[in-house]
Parts: C-alpha cells; structure tokens; sequence
C-alpha cells in the first residue's frame, strides 16, 4: 500500500474531525518520515523525525500520538 493510502487509512480510523490539506500534507511528511527512519533501520525519535521534516521536537509532540500509531502500523516492535 502506497504513503498516501496508509495515510488516508490512517485518518479514517483516528480522525474525528475534519482536518485541514495543511495539515493532511503535514502529516504525510510525517509518515514519510517516520517510514524512512523505519526503513533504513534506524530508531523512530522526535530529535530524528524533527530533523527530516524541519519541525522542532517541541512542536512534533502534539503529533506523539500519530507517530506512534504510525510506528504501530510499520511493524516497529514496542520496546
């Protein structure tokens, strides 16, 4: 399944209102983001995601919840 598929996937099952295409896009980065760490075998952080997306940690903390769920659909093991 393509990002963009995960994505809308993604925002059926946990949205419960109507979210902005800023944000939309936003969140895609996210996922791209969180998908290339996964990919390349390296640890999903806020430090390491903020630096691909060019958001700081502090502001990606809203997102936590998300980038979890996005992990969890990765396959990333809970540690």
């Amino acid at each position: 399944m393509d990002n963009l598929r995960q994505l809308e996937k993604f925002t059926q099952e946990h949205s419960y209102e109507e979210i902005t295409d800023m944000e939309t896009n936003f969140l895609l980065s996210l996922y791209e983001a969180v998908a290339g760490l996964v990919l390349k075998g390296e640890k999903v952080s806020l430090l390491r995601v903020s630096k691909v997306v060019k958001v700081s940690p502090k502001e990606l903390m809203d997102y936590l919840p998300q980038i979890v769920e996005m992990e969890r659909q990765l396959g990333v093991p809970n540690e």
